[in-house]
């Protein structure tokens, strides 16, 4: 639970830093940009933003982080829920 915990608080803390940096600059021409209200918008010219969902993300019990996961991020990655001791178990001859 630690571990959860200090993935969102960093997650907040960096989401804060970019997006005030966002509001001031531009990503690829360094010039001043519009204010960019979302991670995916600041960094489109340079590369997708993604980040690690768990289940309780994607069904919509963590509707908090679901809406931030849905705003900021264009590309999402499964956190623990693809691991092999749960896709496969068993090893299989």
């Amino acid at each position: 639970m630690a571990i959860k915990n200090n993935f969102f608080i960093f997650l907040s803390l960096f989401f804060i830093i970019c997006a005030d940096s966002c509001k001031t600059t531009s990503v690829t021409s360094g010039v001043p940009a519009k204010n960019l209200s979302t991670l995916q918008e600041a960094y489109a010219g340079a590369f997708k933003m993604g980040t690690a969902v768990n289940g309780a993300i994607v069904n919509g019990r963590d509707s908090l982080s679901q809406a931030i996961v849905i705003n900021h991020f264009n590309t999402t990655t499964p956190e623990n829920i693809m691991k092999a001791a749960l896709v496969n178990p068993e090893p299989v001859f």
